[in-house]
């Protein structure tokens, strides 16, 4: 006997076997029933939704011998001959092979003729949009004012391919995607009818990876009973289908967990042994994440989730050790990596790289230091010299390198200020005069506590100047003027930044941070060497190699390379150790 696919054998036949599609359904329905069948419909929506099917249970409902009937009995005649796609009264054409203005000329021609069975002559076209500039030219006629008793019923994936003189001449009905939850049922319901074992997980895993295609999921479960020989787990629907199993996502969770990159790079390796895409394991785990912010909004959220409840329970176990700017940190991780595979072709870097970054979380945890840095900075900035404002200026110091061993100590009081000489209260009238939109009161010591938030700043602002800033320290401030201070072999970096527009966007930077007007001043420290290279870093090499005007040149070229500066804005990444030559000496 001749093996029929699920999504033939089950296609529906009636209203009532549609799912997912309530809106149009219930159109259709009270079309029929009040008498108010309009002369052209257009179906939308993505493949396998169930638009060719439903055009087919329309037509049995105006064809059939007991209708017009939203009920078609599936038995007489004409509903036989829809079903079998012989009915003289209806007519399916396909739209990509029969496009041209002849095919089209012959259709005008034809649907003069009254029906020779039913009470309406029924015109199918699928794919529509595949229709040529002329044949639509030729169609609009006959839509406009159709003869009677006869109706079109287009169906298109591409709405947006259709000209808007056709759309204007049709009732346009959507179809949706289907959820998850009704096409596990679906899928239930026929694993019942063919005495099929399959596990809820591995329902799960078809549902979501059809993606909202009913049609896509049915044809996935006869492959996978083939597969399998009738019994399907859910690592069977993972393997068959290339999907990252659901114990590896909580692998390399649990690796960036307990912050160990090793872990990792094992597991990583055991997935591109097995033949996994890389680009798949990464959408899974951005899919993993999402359901671990799902889970940290609450329970009111956890429905959001196609998962059986023990996943659920994991998942909420495992979100409880991350903050929700982790899980968001780690969303934008991956979506990095992912842009970085689509502009380099490089599949298993990326996602080794990020996995060895998010393992660290170093940066998160240091931005949340500086960001307190900053607003207890802004705190102390804000309030007047008075008694109000000691808890500010004391929570500002306990995150000071100088006080960092006092924290959880009791704060000693500060003493007493000595009270100002009448020219010191002159001065610094004077110094207000001269700054009247801030606070002048900002010492060198404020300025190094924010440096790295001002670095991170002027880098999320234009990379270029903020990898060269990375080279200085703020070594003076005396009224408000900073002296950025950078090594010998710095010359290149102070050059770059010393250009107005460079100069001008740390100056405004420093200022919004530090709520006081700052004038840069650029110099060189004589008496300071630049930083040895990281001996296992990515530039790593004896001391000896960067001597030679030809590797210099070489660091220099590393810099500008477009790949490499690529690599620094997706990762915020910088490179250190490339000091560079004096240019007027070349």
């Amino acid at each position: 006997m001749e093996h029929l696919s699920f999504a033939r054998k089950y296609r529906p036949q009636t209203f009532k076997e549609i799912i997912g599609q309530d809106h149009v359904v219930t159109i259709l329905e009270n079309a029929v029933q009040m008498n108010r069948v309009a002369h052209a419909y257009i179906f939308s929506g993505q493949r396998g939704l169930g638009k060719t099917t439903t055009a087919r249970i329309f037509a049995k409902a105006l064809g059939c011998e007991k209708g017009p009937t939203t009920r078609p009995c599936n038995a007489c005649p004409s509903c036989a001959e829809i079903t079998q796609s012989s009915s003289i009264d209806v007519l399916e054409i396909d739209g990509a092979s029969n496009r041209g203005i002849d095919e089209i000329r012959n259709l005008r021609d034809n649907v003069k003729f009254a029906p020779s069975k039913g009470s309406y002559k029924i015109y199918i076209i699928d794919e529509v949009h595949m229709l040529t500039p002329e044949a639509f030219n030729a169609l609009l006629k006959t839509l406009e004012e159709p003869p009677q008793r006869v109706v079109f019923v287009f169906a298109t994936t591409r709405i947006n391919k259709i000209p808007a003189t056709i759309l204007s001449r049709c009732q346009r009905l959507d179809f949706r995607k289907i959820p998850a939850g009704l096409i596990i049922s679906s899928l239930r319901r026929i694993c019942e009818a063919e005495q099929l074992s399959a596990a809820d997980e591995a329902l799960s895993v078809i549902a979501r990876y059809s993606d909202g295609c009913l049609r896509d999921a049915e044809v996935l479960l006869d492959q996978l009973a083939t597969f399998t020989r009738g019994k399907i787990a859910a690592q069977d629907a993972a393997r068959l289908l290339g999907l990252v199993d659901e114990d590896l996502l909580f692998g390399l969770t649990d690796t960036i967990m307990r912050s160990d990159p090793a872990a990792a790079l094992k597991i990583i390796d055991g997935l591109i042994t097995d033949g996994k895409e890389i680009t798949q394991v990464i959408s899974g785990l951005i899919g993993h994440f999402r359901d671990l912010a799902i889970v940290r909004m609450g329970e009111s959220a956890a429905g959001l989730i196609d998962a059986s409840p023990e996943t659920v329970a994991c998942l909420k176990e495992q979100a409880g050790h991350f903050t929700v700017e982790d899980i968001l940190y780690a969303v934008a991780v991956f979506s990095n990596a992912l842009d970085f595979i689509r502009k380099t072709q490089t599949e298993r870097i990326p996602l080794e790289m990020a996995m060895i970054k998010l393992c660290r979380r170093s940066s998160v945890a240091s931005f949340d230091a500086l960001m307190k840095k900053v607003e207890a900075l802004e705190a102390r900035l804000a309030g007047p010299a008075s008694a109000s404002s000691a808890e500010p200026r004391q929570e500002f110091r306990q995150f000071s390198g100088a006080a960092a061993s006092a924290v959880g100590s009791s704060p000693a009081k500060e003493p007493p200020r000595p009270q100002e000489a009448p020219a010191a209260r002159t001065e610094r009238a004077a110094e207000k005069e001269e700054h009247p939109h801030g606070d002048v009161n900002v010492g060198l010591q404020d300025i190094q506590d924010v440096w790295q938030a001002i670095v991170d700043q002027v880098c999320s602002r234009k990379m270029s100047v903020g990898s060269y800033l990375m080279d200085g320290r703020p070594v003076n401030l005396n009224k408000g003027q900073l002296t950025i201070g950078f090594s010998k072999n710095s010359q290149f970096h102070k050059e770059v930044l010393e250009h107005v527009e460079n100069r001008h966007v740390i100056e405004s930077i420093i200022s919004d941070i530090v709520k006081a007007p700052i004038r840069v001043i650029l110099v060189i420290e004589q008496d300071r060497e630049a930083p040895e290279a990281p001996r296992n870093g990515f530039m790593a090499g004896s001391e000896s190699s960067f001597k030679s005007d030809a590797q210099a040149d070489l660091k220099d070229s590393v810099m500008f390379d477009p790949i490499v500066k690529d690599a620094m804005d997706i990762f915020k990444g910088e490179i250190k150790g490339l000091g560079r030559k004096n240019l007027k000496e070349k």
